[in-house]
């Protein structure tokens, strides 16, 4: 992922967390998503943690 340096500098964590997710996430998951937000309406908050859950990276 694309990540401006200052924000990393801010959240050294950052990089390891987005890595992993990143890594779950290939191009039918990702229209997959955007489906579901940009075409059922669903609220982006709501789509990201229930994809999230699925693949155990959050309870």
């Amino acid at each position: 992922p694309v990540v401006r340096k200052d924000a990393l500098d801010a959240n050294p964590k950052m990089a390891e967390v987005l890595n992993k997710v990143s890594a779950l996430i290939d191009e039918t998951t990702m229209a997959e998503l955007n489906f579901k937000v940009d075409g059922e309406k669903q609220e982006p908050r709501d789509v990201a943690r229930a994809f999230l859950k699925t693949k155990g990276v959050v309870r």
